[in-house]
């Protein structure tokens, strides 16, 4: 099991995208962002869709439970309401 935390800045990049370098088993995304943004969740390629485990004004999560493979993850947009 690994966890990885990464700071992104909404105002220089409004699109994250994440795709597995290698196979990976389940995954799981938090994501906490301002009140005042919109966010959009995308899968990339994935057999199956993302759970949506949690979702309120300024926290979202995400659980895959399968395989990623490589070039396969997910893409976030952010808009500002």
């Amino acid at each position: 099991e690994r966890e990885e935390i990464k700071k992104y800045s909404f105002l220089a990049d409004d699109s994250i995208y994440f795709t597995a370098a290698r196979l990976t088993n389940s995954l799981i995304v938090s994501i906490t962002h301002p009140k005042n943004m919109d966010l959009e969740f995308n899968r990339i390629g994935t057999l199956k869709t993302f759970v949506e485990k949690q979702n309120n004004s300024t926290f979202k999560k995400y659980e895959y439970k399968d395989i990623v493979y490589q070039e396969q993850g997910y893409m976030i947009k952010l808009r500002k309401i």
